[in-house]
């Protein structure tokens, strides 16, 4: 049962961290440059 709450909760967890990470995407879009030096902070928890 531990295991099927655990397995659920991590789903949710990583579309939630994809949805978050496209709108992150789109949002800096025309900016690449700018976009890729961000992803280390956003992949760090940001500052």
């Amino acid at each position: 049962m531990a295991g099927t709450i655990l397995g659920i909760g991590a789903v949710v967890a990583l579309l939630s961290f994809i949805a978050f990470a496209f709108r992150q995407g789109t949002k800096v879009e025309p900016d690449r440059d700018r976009r890729t030096e961000d992803w280390p902070r956003i992949t760090l928890g940001g500052s």
